[in-house]
């Protein structure tokens, strides 16, 4: 079975669309609550998949040691989160973490996740247009947490005893889910590093834990290993033979099928080094 199935391809496109989040909104980044408008994607050659700068920055810099996931449940005019509905989405990321969790202990690291789980109105619809700028973010953190993203991760830390802290927005409608993560074209001060989750994908199939997975590993540093914005398809070919199931590669229903490969490891810190025959599947920036 091809996991990087057509039902799953929503959560794909996302993924392939991280550096142009990246680059795009990087002054989106710094939660201004400015009116929505929609945001035009540089050239394809400017892009990049797996920026050397997101390593070891951040709020979630590397994905070991006590680590906090701050869940918030966003309803607003058009949507709303039933508690059923909360438990599912509580039961993907239970299987997500596992799946990490499990994956560490592979590479001998050590991860503990604390999740806290909240809830926020938003007071503008939420938009499924990733492009659209993200005043509706910064004010949902804001509300479910009263504070400002950055002073929230400090709470967090201090709170929890947590070493990172990633924050995971759940959105009860349809739409193609995304992360905002650090990386050099991020200024230090807004460092707060965010996933929006949606309930379901475009095709109204609900989003698959491996998705939860996949875009958390994101904002730990991990990066594509299809290379959307390549002019070839060498590093794409290179990564599939080397790892063909790993989760930065495809997403599928059946978590446990998929893998965690060693650029991966490296990525997210629990790899110590780039062993020199896989450099070339890392970006300069």
């Amino acid at each position: 079975m091809n996991f990087h199935s057509d039902r799953i391809n929503a959560t794909a496109w996302a993924a392939m669309l991280l550096a142009t989040l990246t680059a795009v909104l990087a002054t989106d980044r710094a939660h201004d609550a400015a009116a929505a408008s929609p945001a035009t994607a540089p050239a394809a050659a400017t892009l990049k998949s797996n920026q050397a700068s997101k390593r070891n920055q951040g709020s979630a810099a590397v994905l070991r040691g006590r680590v906090c996931i701050y869940n918030i449940f966003v309803s607003d005019a058009e949507s709303a989160w039933s508690k059923d509905k909360e438990n599912q989405v509580s039961r993907r990321m239970a299987e997500a973490l596992e799946f990490l969790g499990d994956h560490a202990a592979d590479y001998k690291v050590s991860v503990e996740f604390v999740q806290v789980s909240v809830k926020a109105d938003s007071k503008t619809l939420v938009p499924t247009d990733m492009f659209q700028r993200r005043g509706w973010l910064a004010q949902a953190i804001k509300t479910a947490a009263g504070m400002d993203p950055n002073d929230l991760v400090l709470s967090l830390k201090k709170q929890h005893r947590a070493e990172q802290v990633a924050v995971v927005v759940h959105v009860n409608k349809s739409g193609t889910s995304y992360n905002l993560s650090w990386s050099g074209l991020v200024q230090p001060p807004h460092a707060c590093e965010e996933a929006v989750m949606f309930d379901r994908y475009p095709s109204k199939e609900p989003t698959a834990a491996a998705s939860y997975a996949h875009e958390i590993l994101h904002l730990f540093g991990a990066g594509e290993l299809y290379f959307p914005f390549d002019q070839d398809d060498v590093r794409k070919k290179a990564a599939a033979k080397l790892w063909p199931t790993d989760i930065m590669r495809m997403v599928g229903y059946e978590i446990k099928k998929l893998t965690l490969g060693e650029f991966t490891a490296y990525r997210i810190g629990w790899m110590e080094t780039l062993k020199p025959e896989h450099r070339t599947f890392e970006d300069e920036g």
